[in-house]
């Protein structure tokens, strides 16, 4: 089992949104590389050589012109 801490960077290896099962669209690798997990919802498991992934809640995170963040 593991599990995902909140600020950490989406990995669509290893996460899942919980928002994606009402969108149509597909986010590229790189749109999903600007959002950060604000909340797990549920803990990934590894079984036998199958992963399930965990599933989060996410939030796009955009840069400021001094290298801060903000997430919208």
């Amino acid at each position: 089992m593991f599990s995902v801490n909140r600020e950490s960077m989406f990995s669509g290896l290893y996460m899942e949104s919980v928002e994606e099962e009402g969108k149509n669209a597909v986010l590229s690798d790189l749109e999903r590389a600007s959002y950060k997990v604000q909340f797990m919802v549920m803990p990934g498991f590894k079984v036998a050589e199958a992963l399930v992934k965990s599933r989060v809640y996410i939030s796009k995170t955009c840069l400021k012109l001094n290298g801060g963040s903000f997430n919208w």
